[in-house]
């Protein structure tokens, strides 16, 4: 068996030569994405017409997605196109859904797939699915439908992965989140019950430490350090991940204080390597956006 390499344009294109059983191609493939993650890269397009062998085009889509599964496992490279003809979603476009912790895109069309890999929406579902250690991100959106899906793909990959999500969210959002994660498949109250899922109200916690648009920072710190110190002891070492819309409910109307609990979550990522995603809502994404001062204090800007 003979594999290549070669980088053309922003990809890392592949491909393995000779007869292969399915134990050698998924090592095959496997070389390949540690060769990829290695030199950086986070995207990956598997190209399921060019299995040879006789194989109905299900078959080759089904065993290309059983490859692209297994080098995920391994090697942790977030976004994966998946090119092939499936009933199932020839015309669709793009499907994009969290699969143990993987975003995939299924396409028809060699030039669609590579559209979307390119595009800002396959960029922000990598920072959502797989965030670098320590990241704080802000996710700001107009369309309320927008934030259930971001911040479920956001904890569903940290809890397939093992990790322990803390959700704090707001009674408008509690329900239609948690419904979307059982949605998934995920035993919500199971979750709860062993600690690796925290879901907090947001309206409660600021009452906590917030008065007449005055920060408690002392308690701020008590309250958060005592979610992230429960939350390491679930993860065993794993890592922490934090959604957070208390921000939300202030940022329009106590801006100093929404900067400077903003700057005092960044000591607390520093001091104990959380992950942290923050969301606003906008009126409109066309005629508001949020102002340098709050935008500054994150590392990734999703929108």
């Amino acid at each position: 068996m003979d594999l290549t390499l070669k980088v053309e344009h922003d990809f890392l294109l592949a491909k393995a030569s000779g007869q292969l059983s399915l134990s050698e191609a998924l090592e095959s493939c496997r070389e390949m994405c540690d060769v990829a993650a290695a030199m950086g890269f986070g995207k990956i397009l598997f190209d399921c017409f060019a299995l040879e062998g006789e194989l109905t085009p299900e078959a080759r889509f089904e065993l290309g997605k059983t490859i692209a599964e297994h080098c995920q496992a391994f090697v942790r490279i977030p976004v994966v196109a998946l090119l092939g003809q499936p009933p199932a979603v020839t015309g669709l476009g793009a499907r994009i859904a969290s699969n143990r912790g993987m975003v995939v895109g299924t396409f028809a069309e060699r030039k669609a797939a590579l559209e979307w890999l390119r595009s800002p929406r396959s960029t922000a579902a990598g920072i959502l699915t797989n965030p670098k250690s320590r990241s704080h991100m802000v996710y700001h959106y107009a369309e309320e439908t927008h934030l259930a899906d971001a911040v479920c793909l956001f904890a569903s990959a940290g809890l397939r992965k093992g990790e322990t999500v803390v959700l704090i969210m707001s009674e408008a959002h509690y329900q239609p989140i948690l419904k979307q994660l059982a949605a998934e498949g995920f035993d919500v109250v199971g979750l709860m019950q062993s600690g690796q899922l925290d879901c907090e109200e947001a309206e409660r916690l600021l009452s906590s430490f917030l008065s007449d648009g005055i920060i408690d920072e002392h308690l701020f710190r008590h309250k958060f350090e005592g979610m992230i110190t429960r939350a390491k002891m679930v993860s065993a070492g794993r890592e922490v991940r934090v959604f957070g819309e208390i921000v939300n409910l202030t940022w329009r109307s106590r801006l100093r204080a929404t900067e400077r609990m903003e700057k005092l979550w960044n000591d607390l990522i520093r001091e104990h390597s959380v992950t942290l995603l923050c969301a606003y809502a906008l009126a409109s994404a066309e005629h508001e956006t949020l102002p340098n001062s709050l935008l500054s204090c994150h590392s990734h800007a999703i929108t």
